[in-house]
Formats: C-alpha cells, structure tokens, sequence
C-alpha cells in the first residue's frame, strides 16, 4: 500500500508540474503582439523551414530572423540585404528574394512591416547579370 500510495502522489507531483508549465508557456506567448509564419524555400522550391515565431511591438523583420535563424546580414548605404538565412545563401549567382503574403514588398528587409498572421517567405532565386534577374 506504501508503494501504492507514493506512485500516485507522484504521478499527482508530474501533473501538477506539467500544468504550471502549461500556464507559464501561455502567459509568456500571450504577451506577444503576434505570430508570423517563416518559410525558407531553396532554388528548387522545395521548403527547407517552417516556424511560427512570435513578436512583440517593436520587433524588426531583421531582430525576428536574428532570434530564430542562423542569419548573416551585410549592411549598403540603401538598407540591409540578407547573404544567408540558415542553409539558404546568396552565393553563386544566386539572391535571397523575400515574400511577404505572396506579394513582393514595395520595401527591404529594413522597412518591411508585418501584422499578426502574416507570412514571409525567403526564396533562394537565381540571378542572371545579363538579363538583370
């Protein structure tokens, strides 16, 4: 009956623990001003990455991509562009073209804004200097 009864005490003990950790994960992701949806997609349009990361008032599409990807970012007079985002690079005639809901901005990465529900994709895109695309 001893053995019984510290089986169910914790069992009871684990359950307790998983609801506090529950509730503390809600109220943090609550506090959040929204979620977006960021795909990776390489030269082959096969996605490589998908995450839901969430954002606060103020939070930069760059502080966003620092916080959840491996990024490397190079800085022009113009804006920022992205060299790389995870396994996605700029290398070799290639650039990173960005999405945001199926549309490409009217902005760079620097001044693109975005709202709760929004989805940004990053498509690693061939480049061609003679034809300018």
């Amino acid at each position: 009956m001893d053995k019984r009864l510290k089986a169910v005490l914790t069992f009871l003990g684990i359950v307790l623990l998983l609801a506090v950790f529950y509730f503390l994960g809600k109220s943090f992701y609550s506090d959040s001003k929204g979620e977006l949806t960021i795909i990776l997609v390489n030269e082959q349009a096969e996605v490589v990455s998908e995450k839901d990361v969430y954002f606060e008032e103020g939070d930069t599409l760059l502080q966003i991509l620092s916080d959840n990807f491996d990024v490397d970012i190079k800085e022009y007079p113009f804006g920022s562009m992205i060299l790389k985002i995870d396994s996605l690079d700029s290398e070799d005639n290639y650039f990173i073209a960005i999405f945001l809901n199926g549309e490409e901005p009217s902005a760079g990465i620097d001044g693109i804004e975005f709202q709760d529900g929004d989805e940004i994709k990053f498509v690693r895109t061939a480049y061609d200097p003679l034809f300018g695309n």
